[in-house]
């Protein structure tokens, strides 16, 4: 019986990494041409969320960075967000970080990049007053593992901020503010823990 028991959840986790694995790869050849295909439709999932932020502390973590184009926008955005001291973006896959690193050079918000999975992220607990992950849920095995891990990083008045493609079938275990929009393929996702931060 156990030994049952252990095959199964083995094949489960293999699963999940064969699934991981096959979106490493995808998003590495999409690299390539990501912001001319996406970065306009990102830009708009961005400006809708951030209709409602008024603050994402001093440490942001985007993860499923992707491109970097979310740093970019939140540097863009530096008057309005003048705490931020520090920003890491996490992603699976090297192909998009290659293409995120140049972005990074010569801005006035300190960043750095790391390749991680996002249900095992590389941090202690609560050392992040902003969590964001737009467009990662619809590739992760399992949402809800991947959201806990979110919170696990997460302080205590911290925001979590998520988009979902509305064309998925995505449900994650958290009472969350849904934004939405006509135009923009995805639902925003926030949930502010408080959105006070603590200096």
């Amino acid at each position: 019986m156990l030994v049952k028991r252990e095959r199964k959840a083995f094949l489960t986790i293999l699963k999940e990494f064969e699934h991981k694995r096959e979106v490493m790869r995808k998003y590495d050849i999409t690299s390539k041409g990501y912001d001319e295909l996406y970065g306009d439709e990102q830009l708009d999932k961005y400006r809708l969320a951030f209709k409602n932020i008024n603050d994402v502390g001093k440490t942001v973590l985007d993860v499923g960075c992707g491109t970097g184009l979310l740093y970019s926008f939140i540097n863009s955005k530096k008057q309005q967000f003048r705490n931020i001291g520090t920003y890491i973006g996490i992603d699976i896959s090297y192909g998009m970080l290659e293409k995120a690193k140049p972005k990074m050079v010569k801005r006035t918000i300190l960043a750095d990049l790391i390749r991680a999975d996002a249900d095992f992220l590389p941090f202690r607990s609560k050392v992040f007053d902003s969590v964001f992950a737009f467009t990662l849920l619809q590739n992760m095995p399992n949402p809800n593992v991947t959201c806990y891990e979110f919170l696990r990083v997460l302080r205590d008045k911290g925001l979590l901020i998520l988009s979902i493609p509305k064309s998925t079938n995505v449900n994650i275990d958290l009472q969350v503010e849904k934004i939405e929009k006509a135009k923009i393929k995805d639902t925003i996702l926030l949930l502010k823990l408080n959105n006070k931060f603590t200096t």
